[in-house]
């Protein structure tokens, strides 16, 4: 309850401060101004609507999940989703201007955006830099049941930038008499999810003792516990755990979000797709969009349309296989269209047939599918819903993500399903397409090799 209350007041402040950042740049821009024009031209700062104005920017900072704990967060997310968000909020004044020209002008809010900017941006950076000497350096220990998996996640934590973690290294569950010796020496101790239900019990027991901080990779099964409603029979305590729905009025919102987004995003695209549809079949034999049989909401097949970024035929010597780092098959439209993410474009004529969603589970085809359910059981709960352009995984994650930790992101968006998420994921989005590293395939390269900190037990 006491961390509850003290997050809540963090994000209040945070907010509040923000709001007067906001304020503070409109002000510092008429004042700027000001110097710099007559005195019977002055502009006048109306102080009611500048002041509502500024309070509607948390909305957009809101979106880009800036009010979200800045700790083990990126410096290079928090920069560009405070640009995206006040670039958002900024054309949004502008569009306000057309309704009350007499409150804003065009330089008012070109340069109030530069002085927010400023403002913003060095707050909240100063704030992460504080925050990661505070609570950065930590040194983790990985605890799993096989020597692989806890390769896998100390690669995850080394390559994790901007110093929150120093990796010490794994050790297998099967070491049980040193491991005591080895979590008094580290800060955190991460919890593999393949880690039988008792081990991570005891493990966690002996932390806690230790005085640690314990990061758990949870199960599938724990995923639907955290969305479970505590109940009470007679005197005992029990936790309901209901399958995820949505209401006929929830479904029909999110089917005219839908197709409203969609057929916007298609008129203002329309001159991508022009030039694409051109430039792809002079470029490399084939035609630019091409079809393929992805399985949908209920395990319904569909034919999901992108533009080609690949060459014809790529999988006819291999077979179905996914897009690799460095991929030979791209071609060199491909590799700039991949990048930034616009041969996903013609997917929102699969919005719009209503074979797919804006946001949710990327739709896969049967051929993995198949391999995936033989590892993931529960990968058949993506299903429940429609498969999405976009989704958490791809905001979190990236193309090279695992299933198995991709699965994760998608369940938990199966259960927290709602148009405010939607809205929050399609804004960091736009921060991922302009993020190309989130765009690269699967990389073979070994993760023993890109660290050497690794405990033998």
């Amino acid at each position: 309850m006491a961390n509850n209350v003290g997050d809540r007041f963090e994000k209040l402040f945070i907010a509040s401060l923000d709001i007067f950042l906001i304020f503070s740049g409109f002000v510092l821009s008429y004042w700027t101004l000001n110097l710099f024009t007559p005195s019977h031209l002055d502009l006048k700062i109306q102080y009611g609507t500048v002041i509502l104005v500024s309070l509607s920017a948390i909305i957009w900072l809101f979106l880009f999940d800036l009010f979200t704990d800045m700790q083990r967060k990126s410096s290079v997310n928090v920069i560009f989703s405070i640009v995206l968000s006040l670039t958002i909020f900024s054309l949004s004044v502008f569009l306000f201007s057309f309704i009350k020209p007499q409150a804003f002008e065009g330089s008012v809010i070109l340069s109030a955006f530069i002085f927010q900017l400023t403002l913003i941006l060095t707050v909240r950076l100063c704030m992460w830099s504080i925050m990661r000497r505070v609570a950065g350096k930590k040194k983790v220990l990985i605890v799993s049941r096989s020597g692989l998996e806890g390769e896998k996640l100390a690669g995850k934590f080394h390559l994790q930038q901007e110093g929150w973690f120093e990796v010490s290294g794994y050790v297998t569950i099967q070491a049980k008499d040193t491991l005591k010796k080895y979590i008094s020496k580290a800060d955190i101790v991460v919890l593999s999810a393949d880690l039988e239900k008792e081990n991570q019990m005891s493990l966690t027991r002996m932390c806690m003792g230790e005085g640690k901080e314990v990061l758990l990779v949870p199960q599938f099964f724990e995923m639907a516990v955290f969305q479970a409603e505590s109940q009470q029979v007679d005197d005992l305590l029990v936790f309901s755990i209901k399958p995820p729905k949505r209401n006929i009025g929830q479904n029909a919102m999110k089917r005219f979000v839908d197709f409203a987004v969609s057929l916007l995003l298609l008129i203002m695209s329309s001159p991508i797709f022009l030039i694409l549809c051109l430039l792809i079949p002079l470029t490399s034999k084939g035609a630019a969009i091409y079809k393929q049989e992805r399985i949908g909401k209920n395990g319904k097949p569909f034919l999901l349309y992108k533009f080609r970024s690949m060459v014809a035929d790529a999988e006819k010597a291999t077979g179905p296989m996914l897009a690799l780092d460095k991929d030979t098959r791209i071609t060199h439209i491909g590799l700039v269209i991949r990048a930034i993410r616009i041969d996903e474009l013609p997917q929102l004529l699969n919005v719009l047939k209503g074979d797919m969603s804006l946001v949710g589970p990327r739709p896969e085809r049967q051929f993995f599918i198949n391999g995936f359910l033989k590892q993931l059981p529960d990968y058949n709960q993506r299903f429940q819903v429609k498969p999405g352009i976009t989704g958490l995984a791809q905001v979190f994650g990236s193309y090279s993500t695992s299933v198995e930790d991709k699965l994760r992101f998608d369940l938990m968006y199966v259960r927290h399903q709602s148009l405010v998420l939607d809205l929050k994921i399609l804004c960091q989005t736009l921060r991922v397409v302009l993020q190309p590293n989130h765009a690269k395939g699967v990389v073979q390269e070994p993760l023993k090799q890109k660290f050497g900190s690794v405990i033998n037990s």
